[in-house]
């Protein structure tokens, strides 16, 4: 009788491990491609806030500043390009496929571009503001992101027909 006991015990731990197994493996790649979708929509949160203050600044004429902006990026791959004029925040390897590959995306002055990654099921998603062609210079204290920041966006006029727009940490 208490053979039995112990025999179901173990039958019915098995069987639970098993479920839990089961749930756990079909569930977890549409944790990670919510994880990678809602960081993706944050990330162009910033991108498009940071895209307004410098476009204000720029509208408003030399001393003008926007800030603090306090944005924190945690995943992903962000670059303030200075010598290019560009800003790109870059997820490799996400689960989530946000848009077609290969086609270039337009939102407001946002350009997104998914492709396909080396590794299968998994995209590389490029979200790029671009002010090369653009009356706007853009100047930067850094030229990587990652972490959390307090950023000012600051005019300090124009030079050769540009206008020098600074993206700083200072205060």
């Amino acid at each position: 009788m208490r053979a039995t006991v112990w025999i179901s015990a173990v039958i019915y731990l098995g069987i639970a491990v098993t479920i839990l197994t089961i749930v756990l493996s079909a569930g977890m790649p549409v944790i990670y491609r919510i994880r990678d979708r809602n960081t993706i929509e944050e990330t162009k949160v910033i991108m498009h806030t940071l895209d307004d203050a410098i476009r204000d600044v720029a509208i408003k004429g030399p001393g003008n500043r926007r800030g603090p902006f306090v944005i924190e990026i945690n995943k992903g791959d962000f670059a303030i390009d200075a010598e290019n004029d560009l800003i790109i925040w870059t997820l490799e390897n996400s689960r989530y496929l946000y848009s077609q590959p290969d086609v270039v995306y337009t939102e407001g002055n946002l350009q997104i571009l998914t492709t396909n990654s080396t590794m299968q099921n998994r995209y590389n998603v490029k979200l790029m503001l671009n002010y090369s062609a653009k009356n706007i210079d853009i100047n930067s204290n850094f030229k990587t992101l990652m972490g959390k920041y307090t950023l000012y966006v600051t005019n300090y006029g124009s030079t050769e027909g540009k206008i020098n727009v600074t993206i700083e940490e200072t205060g």
